[in-house]
């Protein structure tokens, strides 16, 4: 095996011995290529390595720690100016992250916000369908454009609220439509089949529950977007999951209640009962349990059941 390079290789000192790139290697590489990004910006390699040499250091000294433990954390080339520039792409993400994580949480904030203006309205203002299709980007991958998919819930949002300023009736949506909150996963009712009977749809729990969590934006980005993920209230205890379903169902106003899945769907079928039982406890809110047959069409037994709720809760 090949000795370490001598600037990696630890001090036999007890103090810490810190990796300085090599100075002489400056005017070199300031005179490669920048790094250009997908949205049209760049970073220079003069920026790169004043990261590397200046910021770097102080942000993240124990990254520079030289131990032979920690070698791979620096390039052996340092004249290979690939290396350099990966290292301080990687360096960078955490700071990318977090400004992601910003980004998302602001899609988020307007979600919930979109959602609170249509819960309130005493005309459903869009459709099942577009409701959906609105709450799609608080998740912000929609569109592969987080950007793009945050544009679009501002102008939704300023659209919702006239809509309901002026009492708009969707087109599609009956006058005093039941109104459904979705429980449940992997089915869903055909809006259209349902606004038909009476009823739309005005909330459901699955991937709603990932959007309303907002990621703690003060700490590590890493250990708060681990933190968020393991809170999602749908992925929570019974108990947990229930009130947190049932603070959503409050507000949107639900005329009825719709647990849904396919059948041999183990995680939903164990807990449906106890969910709803205690869902209705919390709300007073009628409930059904719905149970679809596998595949990847919707069956007409399972429209009928839904078409046949609204009719009973009207």
């Amino acid at each position: 095996m090949s000795a370490l390079p001598k600037s990696l290789v630890s001090s036999v000192s007890d103090a810490p011995q810190y990796y300085r790139y090599p100075e002489e290697l400056r005017e070199e590489f300031v005179a490669t290529d920048d790094i250009e990004f997908r949205d049209g910006s760049s970073v220079t390699a003069a920026q790169v390595w004043h990261y590397l040499t200046e910021i770097g250091p102080v942000k993240y000294a124990n990254l520079y720690e030289k131990h032979r433990l920690y070698s791979g954390r620096f390039p052996r080339d340092v004249s290979f100016p690939f290396t350099l520039k990966d290292t301080y792409l990687s360096m960078t993400m955490e700071d990318d992250l977090a400004r992601e994580i910003k980004l998302h949480n602001a899609g988020r904030r307007l979600a919930i916000e979109i959602a609170d203006l249509w819960w309130s309205a005493d005309q459903s203002p869009t459709n099942g369908r577009d409701r959906r299709s609105l709450f799609l980007p608080g998740g912000m991958e929609t569109h592969g454009d987080p950007v793009a998919s945050l544009s679009l819930l501002r102008e939704a949002k300023r659209t919702i609220e006239k809509r309901v300023k002026e009492g708009h009736r969707a087109e599609g949506a009956q006058h005093d439509a039941v109104r459904l909150f979705v429980c449940g996963s992997c089915v869903f009712p055909n809006d259209f089949r349902t606004e038909e009977a009476g009823g739309i749809i005005g909330g459901n729990d699955n991937h709603w529950s990932d959007i309303t969590t907002l990621v703690n934006e003060a700490g590590d980005p890493y250990t708060e977007l681990a933190r968020a993920v393991l809170s999602y209230p749908y992925e929570q205890p019974l108990k947990e999951r229930a009130s947190w379903t049932a603070d959503q169902i409050k507000p949107s106003r639900a005329d009825g209640v719709l647990f849904l899945y396919k059948w041999g769907c183990n995680t939903q079928s164990a807990i449906a009962r106890l969910l709803v039982d205690e869902l209705r406890a919390q709300t007073g809110v009628p409930t059904i349990i719905i149970e679809d047959d596998m595949g990847a069409t919707q069956t007409e037994q399972l429209q009928n059941r839904v078409n046949s709720f609204v009719e009973m809760v009207s």
